[in-house]
């Protein structure tokens, strides 16, 4: 393992349409820091085009296993002391290096999200994870999901430790600002991340990346 940080996603052919436009924005607000993909099953061609600075961790994908339940396992294969896994829908939108001080023994670092807990799905949003080293809630968490029987890796980590904290740091909301803080709260001006989740933060992406080919 590497001493140091990096900040860790992970894609497959059909999202890898959303890699291009994350990772400008961390390179914009984070430019000094290793960033790694775990390849979850990207096309040869789609692994040549990323610039070469960007190392790749070969993850794979079980048969019939939807691409997020190799999160956590992701998350293990880190090559880095210091991770910081951000979902390919989160946005860098300012400099990010104090995530890490949330990296602490054996505990991950998470935002809760009051939107699943009302679905009952989940407590703690999965889509910015810091943590140091492989803790063990991480290799439970892996296990966990690999095993498919939740709806996603976030829904599986609930299933593990529910609303206790005694696995977590949790994190101030600035770190995951949810799409649907936005549409119930506002926009943020203090957010360092935000989250674009499910189909409409998609279409919010894709609007955003037309803006910036437009001339």
């Amino acid at each position: 393992m590497k001493d140091g940080k990096c900040i860790l996603t992970g894609c497959d052919a059909n999202q890898f349409w959303l890699l291009d436009w994350w990772l400008k924005n961390v390179r914009e607000h984070m430019p000094d820091i290793p960033v790694v993909v775990a390849d979850f099953g990207l096309a040869k061609k789609m692994r040549k085009s990323l610039p070469e600075d960007i190392e790749i961790i070969h993850i794979g994908r079980l048969p019939d296993m939807r691409t997020w339940f190799m999160k956590p396992q992701a998350m293990l294969s880190s090559p880095y002391k210091y991770t910081c896994w951000l979902d390919l829908d989160c946005e860098v939108k300012k400099p990010i290096d104090d995530i890490f001080q949330y990296a602490q023994d054996e505990k991950l670092g998470l935002t809760g999200d009051a939107y699943a807990k009302k679905k009952k799905w989940a407590f703690w949003q999965s889509g910015v994870v810091v943590f140091k080293d492989k803790p063990k809630i991480l290799e439970e968490w892996c296990k966990r999901s690999l095993q498919g029987r939740e709806r996603g890796d976030m829904e599986a980590l609930h299933s593990l430790i529910g609303e206790s904290e005694e696995h977590v740091i949790s994190m101030p909301a600035e770190y995951q600002w949810l799409r649907l803080d936005i549409k119930y709260k506002g926009f943020n001006r203090d957010a360092k991340i935000v989250h674009w989740t499910g189909p409409r933060g998609k279409e919010e992406i894709i609007i955003k990346i037309k803006s910036q080919e437009d001339p």
